[in-house]
């Protein structure tokens, strides 16, 4: 069984990208964060975060089999750093 990993569209991937993401993982796709719920983040093994959505200490722990969480960039100023790393799960930049 693949991982299930959130992409967003708004982060715009390039299509090869998307295509290597849906070869390696189970991909759910929305259009931005704002669509998502706690019922399908609590579904999930990593989400691919977009930097100008909050991922706040009640988004992390409504994702309850989260393992990873991804950012494009370098900064990790719109995640809750200290609260995923006390849940566990891993923070990786894209870059």
């Amino acid at each position: 069984m693949k991982p299930r990993v959130l992409y967003y569209e708004v982060l715009e991937f390039l299509p090869e990208n998307q295509k290597r993401l849906e070869a390696c993982f189970d991909l759910v796709r929305l259009e931005s964060p704002d669509q998502d719920t706690p019922e399908l983040l609590g579904t999930l093994d990593a989400v691919v975060a977009p930097l100008k959505y909050q991922w706040d200490a009640a988004k992390i722990d409504a994702g309850t089999k989260l393992r990873v969480i991804a950012s494009c960039t370098g900064l990790n100023d719109h995640i809750d750093v200290d609260h995923a790393h006390s849940k566990g799960i891993k923070l990786i930049n894209l870059q």
